[in-house]
């Protein structure tokens, strides 16, 4: 099971994996509503970021039969803290600031999602 948790916006996602739907089971993340000229309306906030990170790990372990401890997550930055916590495996990946490295079990300051793998499977 592949989740996105994410404080980022849809568009940003679309834009660099357009097949997102497709490759994640779950997608939790700001969504931008367009109206009839194209125009931004309104933002679908996500409550998962910062805190709400781990609301949405837990949810997503319970709803799939999955233990936190079971359950990886792999962040960047100082809005991962909560999650980082809880998750049974935590991966700085690439790490920006302080606090996520201290957090994660992990850390690869490589720009490299294959070194994620060895630690996963």
């Amino acid at each position: 099971m592949l989740a996105l948790i994410s404080g980022g916006i849809d568009t940003f996602l679309d834009e660099t994996i357009p097949d997102a739907g497709e490759l994640f089971d779950y997608i939790c993340i700001n969504r931008l509503r367009y109206d009839d000229q194209n125009v931004i309306s309104r933002i679908d906030a996500t409550p998962f970021d910062f805190e709400g990170k781990a609301i949405a790990l837990e949810a997503i372990c319970k709803h799939y039969g999955v233990t936190l401890t079971e359950a990886v997550f792999v962040g960047e930055g100082n809005n991962d803290a909560s999650v980082a916590r809880v998750a049974g495996l935590s991966i700085a990946y690439p790490p920006h600031g302080e606090v996520i490295p201290t957090l994660s079990r992990v850390e690869i300051a490589d720009d490299d999602l294959l070194k994620i793998v060895e630690h996963v499977l």
